[in-house]
């Protein structure tokens, strides 16, 4: 999580390479049990904002993503795992694994820090297994998602075209 962070507040590449890659490696650490996506697509959000690519408009990303839903859940997978060996994805992939360093025992030192600092909640979910949650987090995404999933962008003036989170603390 830290080579994440630090590659998020960086300027390597171009934003909508570094919005995409940011996006793909929080979706491989995959921190949470539940919200992991809307996390994911924020930080799509984070960069592009952070480095004036949308100035005077947020996109749509989750309305996008929605509608191409299995070509974008494929799409990290195959990235990682089918680039021909040798072939310049590849290359790429093997050189952001050694930059963004999303091993397992980094993934879960990262989330112990997160515990640490007090983002992150261990919760009992069911036969000796934990979740962690970041309801703070979620809180935050949720009206976005919410009001990007309606055609008015407001559920309460018009019904949301997909399913969507409950409104926080409701």
């Amino acid at each position: 999580m830290a080579d994440l962070l630090d590659y998020l507040n960086g300027a390597a590449h171009a934003p909508l390479i570094q919005a995409a890659v940011v996006h793909a490696q929080f979706e491989t650490i995959h921190p949470f049990t539940d919200g992991n996506g809307r996390v994911g697509r924020v930080l799509i959000h984070t960069v592009l904002a952070r480095r004036g690519a949308t100035q005077q408009a947020v996109l749509p990303i989750s309305l996008v993503l929605a509608t191409l839903r299995d070509r974008y859940i494929a799409g990290p997978g195959a990235y990682r795992h089918e680039a021909v060996a040798g072939s310049a994805a590849a290359s790429a992939a093997v050189k952001l694994t050694r930059i963004l360093d999303v091993s397992f025992p980094a993934a879960t030192a990262a989330l112990e820090e997160l515990r640490q600092a007090g983002i992150l909640r261990t919760k009992a979910i069911e036969r000796g297994a934990t979740a962690n949650v970041a309801g703070e987090v979620l809180d935050l995404v949720t009206p976005a998602e919410r009001a990007l999933a309606s055609t008015k962008f407001d559920t309460r003036a018009a019904a949301p075209v997909r399913p969507v989170p409950a409104i926080p603390g409701a």
